[in-house]
């Protein structure tokens, strides 16, 4: 059974599918993300985080009180790409947040093992994934495809 995201007449009111591996429909996304007037392109189990998504588009600078710039409509729209591919993947963050370091984080817990990937305003994208006290394992995410990464960190949640 193939999953479709319905997109609201703000997006064009066409029906997208996440699993479309071409680069049209990020890019559709993206360039029709600035309005972020959307309804829901997500399963019900990954709404919150996409409400999440949605409620950092009202956030102003210092929005932590100490000085943090508040996520930028491409890093949100970045970060939901992510949560559609996750979704593909039938894999739930546990929760997103914005980033003190301006963007947004996705974090995933399994048992005391932690992770998350991190969209910065820089356009960088960082990976992290720890346990416990020990040594984080912290990489730079480049280019496409996040599959390897977002595998990279099932794994070490699963291990």
């Amino acid at each position: 059974m193939a999953l479709v995201a319905y997109m609201p007449k703000s997006f064009g009111g066409t029906i997208a599918s996440p699993y479309r591996s071409n680069s049209s429909f990020a890019e559709e996304t993206q360039s029709r993300m600035p309005a972020l007037d959307l309804e829901y392109l997500l399963m019900p189990v990954f709404r919150k985080a996409e409400d999440d998504l949605k409620r950092m588009r009202g956030l102003s600078k210092n929005w932590d009180t100490y000085g943090a710039e508040p996520p930028t409509t491409e890093t949100i729209a970045h970060a939901l790409k992510l949560l559609i591919r996750l979704q593909r993947e039938a894999f739930t963050p546990t929760r997103i947040v914005p980033s003190s370091e301006g963007g947004v984080a996705v974090f995933f817990t399994r048992g005391g093992r932690y992770a998350d990937i991190e969209f910065l305003n820089t356009g960088e994208v960082l990976a992290v994934t720890y346990t416990g006290k020990a040594e984080p394992d912290v990489w730079e995410i480049t280019g496409e495809p996040l599959e390897p990464d977002i595998r990279r960190i099932r794994n070490h949640l699963t291990a």
